[in-house]
């Protein structure tokens, strides 16, 4: 074994510039062995005088220690800056001169250097005298310094027991001090472990006190120590019993962000912050030590300190699994905690404080939007799973299985859907962030290439090549590929129209270059797994039946999230800030188109090098889905400010209803009737469906204005408010009494209020609908007289009538039948008012049993609707008063009795 001697060790120190550490190893030398060892500062001092000085076994060169100490202040100060600033070092230097009481003997000695060689020399000598002086008194003060705090570290333990626990808080900047300024470093550590236990059960105060006093002490220790030796010293603290101690450690870890910057070893640190205690105490039996583990990693989050506006973002490996590792945590802490507080404190954190304050903002769309579909995956995998048949037993196992299975999956379900919704617009969140004040925030070289790339449009948001890049080329990818793998299930269309929704927010900062590239994406979505022909959902579906129902819930998937995406975007010429720049107008024209071809012919071509590709989608799939991306869509609140769904729907809409092309406006009216259906906000329709069809009613072509009118008595039946059905209502019967009373249109409107009878409200029907029946019914009554004057067609002879019978009108007869259609399913609602019966509807009953040319049929028929109204009326206490009078009466009871 080769035995290294102290000259070795002292020129090691000295080819690797260690001067305070030779100072050290004097210092140490002197203290053990209580003899001088001169090497160190001779070998330190080789290089830094002009000439070697001697030294004696008894003494050191004053010079040589001087020389040593200012190059150890002057390293000091150069790490001191690297780490505060230029202005800390300066503030340090400006608190020495002015507690400083030596005087600048160097000023002094330049000033008295012309007097003469002999007062030179008296004055070097009284300057090395004074300095032998006061490096005495400094190495007495040190040990003096040594003894005090060796004293106190034995005795604070003492100390602690002995005082009483209400008034601890002051042992705390003893406690502090000994952890400081100890020379020993098991003293140090002791100091600090005293400082964590202080209070068995500390409040919010004792640890934010006791928090500051334990980071003061490690403002000047390496990074590396506080990793491995530091931060282990809190294991105990997060696993002690009482709660209030472990939350004591996520204090002291949640201080420790004004000790940490953006460097490398920084980002490690934190990670091993999060995988060391963070990951533990997220699993702690106290919802209040998790709500503090949010609080902690909301402080602690990463940042990447390498960044690059225009050419993207560049994180090491380091970086990016310091954000996996956080964000994962983060993650399941908002949306699978099982308080309610931490959960709403997670996602408050998400949506106010971090993804607001990350930057580079680029990273919201590399690396949180990729997690946030993954876990939107995750979500409908765990729904699938619970959806599994469970095994039962015998008959009553397979029943009490089935309730519980059915509760269970209910539970599921729900969570899920709200787990994805909260997914989706935390996505929307973070595009919405990603593209906001970056006109700010770029530097002018990537200001000066979104000018470039989107044509130089004024007025325009400018947003950095890098997010657009990572949205094209990262998010709509992943996207794609989630709605092609996720599991089949009824309720994944919500989770479709979430994503689009949220997705489509970027849209408004393309330009037309950017949007052609996301079109492209778009149709490949909807165009099958290949992405090259459509056709291969049909050929799917032919393989047989599992894969085309497999193929067939996909199919009406993408096309749920390919109609959300284009209505979101033709909404965006309404209220978008950047609605006014010719980019975006443009972008908005076409996809209104593109979602017209969509939903109309179901048919969407793109001609781009010979190569086409075609999307077929029956007109059901097509409505249906459809009405429910535009029921979700008028659904969802969106922040205020922004383009609403509902605007969004509302603006399709009316570009269909429109449009010269009658099928695209029966069209509108058919997605109407649907989203009114499954819609139940009153204030909603009135706002944004109403407007739509109100119009169409007047339609000069007679097929639009009759389905208008069957959509607005649809939306009758759906609509709660009093006020808004008796508003819609008016409006129908305004049009159908300009049309007549005996008119097409009235029997359509009779006919489909008669479809809707049992479920529309009894209101509107005993207020409006028995009157107009009663109008009709005199109407019919002085048309089906035995004979009718009419004017005669012209055929050359002027002035002459022909009496011709009317009673076999085939639109008087529709009318009529429409009219007992009506009369007979009054009796077979819920809810039928006697006292309104005898004022109108039996009237007009005894009005057409009276007309004489009636026939048979109809008679019958209105005989037997006599009937049901007379047991409606008995049953209510109230008898159907013939037109006999008494003896009649009397009459009619003999014939019963007899």
């Amino acid at each position: 074994m080769k035995v290294i001697t102290h000259e070795q060790v002292a020129m090691w120190l000295r080819d690797h510039q260690c001067p305070m550490t030779s100072l050290e190893l004097y210092y140490e030398w002197q203290d053990v062995h209580h003899e001088l060892f001169p090497a160190p500062l001779v070998f330190a001092d080789m290089d830094g005088c002009a000439a070697a000085l001697t030294i004696s076994a008894g003494t050191v060169n004053i010079g040589m220690m001087n020389t040593l100490v200012e190059q150890s202040v002057v390293n000091m100060l150069l790490l001191y800056k690297r780490r505060c600033g230029a202005a800390a070092v300066a503030e340090a230097v400006k608190k020495v001169m002015l507690q400083s009481e030596v005087p600048d003997v160097s000023a002094e000695s330049n000033v008295t250097s012309g007097g003469g060689s002999a007062t030179s020399n008296t004055r070097v000598v009284e300057v090395e005298d004074h300095g032998e002086a006061q490096l005495s008194r400094v190495a007495k003060a040190e040990e003096e310094l040594s003894t005090v705090t060796s004293v106190l570290s034995e005795q604070l333990p003492t100390l602690v027991h002995a005082v009483d626990p209400l008034q601890k808080d002051c042992l705390i900047p003893l406690i502090s001090l000994s952890a400081t300024i100890s020379s020993k470093k098991n003293d140090r550590v002791a100091a600090r472990l005293l400082l964590l236990s202080l209070y068995l059960r500390p409040n919010a105060e004792h640890r934010s006190v006791v928090a500051g006093a334990w980071v003061r002490t490690l403002q000047h220790t390496p990074r590396t120590v506080m990793r491995h030796e530091v931060i282990p010293e809190l294991y105990n603290l997060a696993n002690a019993r009482a709660a209030e101690r472990r939350i004591l450690a996520l204090t002291c870890l949640e201080s420790l962000v004004q000790l940490m910057g953006e460097q490398e070893e920084d980002i490690v640190f934190r990670q091993a912050i999060c995988e060391g205690l963070l990951l533990p105490l997220s699993e702690d039996e106290s919802k209040t030590v998790r709500y503090h583990v949010v609080r902690c990693l909301t402080a602690l989050w990463p940042t990447c300190p390498s960044i690059d506006l225009v050419g993207g973002v560049q994180c090491n490996d380091e970086v990016t699994e310091c954000h996996s590792r956080f964000l994962e945590l983060h993650a399941r802490l908002m949306l699978h905690d099982t308080s309610a507080t931490v959960r709403r404190r997670a996602l408050r954190s998400m949506r106010e404080s971090i993804i607001p304050n990350l930057k580079p903002r680029v990273m919201l769309l590399t690396h949180f939007i990729p997690l946030f579909l993954s876990l939107v995956n995750r979500e409908v995998l765990a729904r699938t799973n619970h959806g599994k048949p469970m095994p039962s037993g015998s008959h009553a196992t397979d029943i009490v299985t089935s309730h519980t299975t059915a509760n269970v999956l209910d539970a599921t379900d729900e969570s899920a859907d709200r787990t994805i919704t909260l997914l989706a617009t935390l996505i929307g969140d973070a595009l919405t962030h990603s593209r906001e004040d970056v006109e700010e925030r770029d530097v002018p070289c990537a200001r000066s290439a979104f000018a470039e790339r989107s044509g130089g449009v004024p007025g325009k948001p400018v947003v950095s090549a890098a997010v657009i890049n990572a949205y094209l080329d990262v998010v709509l990818p992943t996207t794609r590929s989630l709605l092609l793998d996720l599991h089949e299930h009824e309720t994944l269309y919500s989770c479709a129209c979430a994503l689009a929704s949220s997705l489509a927010r970027m849209v408004s900062s393309f330009s037309t270059t950017d949007w052609k590239r996301a079109r492209e994406m778009l149709l490949l979505i909807i165009a099958g797994r290949d992405g090259s022909d459509a056709t291969g959902w049909e050929d799917a579906a032919g393989a047989g039946a599992g894969n085309s129902t497999v193929s067939r819930e996909t199919h009406k998937r993408c096309l749920c999230f390919f109609i959300t995406f284009l209505t979101c975007v033709a909404g965006l010429q309404d209220k978008d800030a950047g609605a006014n720049s010719a980019d975006v107008r443009d972008i908005v024209n076409d996809a209104t188109a593109l979602m017209r071809d969509t939903i109309v012919t179901g048919k969407t071509e793109e001609e781009e090098e010979r190569k086409r590709v075609v999307f077929h989608a029956d007109a059901r799939n097509r409505h249906d889905v459809c009405g429910f991306a535009f029921t979700y869509l008028m659904a969802c609140t969106d922040e205020p400010g922004k383009t609403t769904g509902a605007s969004a729907v509302l603006s399709a809409l009316n570009s269909l209803a429109q449009s010269p092309d009658v099928p695209e406006r029966v069209l509108a009216l058919a997605l109407v009737e649907r989203v009114s259906a499954l819609m139940e906000d009153d204030g909603a329709q009135m706002k944004y469906l109403w407007p739509a069809v109100h119009p169409l009613m007047y339609d000069k072509v007679f097929e639009v204005t009759e389905a208008a009118v069957k959509t607005a008595v649809s939306m009758v039946a759906f609509i709660t408010k009093p006020e808004d059905q008796e508003e819609v209502l008016q409006k129908v019967l305004d049009t159908v009494k300009a049309e007549g009373y005996l008119s097409r249109l009235s029997v359509v409107f009779l006919l489909h209020w008669c479809s809707l009878m049992r479920i529309i409200a009894a209101e509107p029907r005993e207020q409006i609908l028995y009157n107009y029946l009663a109008t009709v019914a005199q109407q019919l009554a002085k048309t089906l007289s035995p004979t009718a004057v009419v004017p005669a067609e012209r055929s050359g002879v002027t002035g002459r009538c022909t009496v011709v019978s009317v009673a076999g009108s085939m639109e008087i007869q529709e009318v009529l039948q429409a009219v007992l259609t009506v009369l007979a399913a009054i009796p077979h609602c819920a809810v039928v008012t006697p006292q309104l019966v005898r004022s109108y509807l039996i009237p007009s009953i005894r009005l057409l049993l009276a007309v004489p040319s009636l026939s048979e049929s109809c008679r019958v028929q209105l005989n037997n609707i006599t009937k049901e109204y007379e047991a409606l009326l008995l049953s209510s206490g109230k008898k159907l008063h013939s037109e006999g009078g008494f003896f009649e009466r009397i009459r009619n009871e003999i014939k019963r009795r007899f």
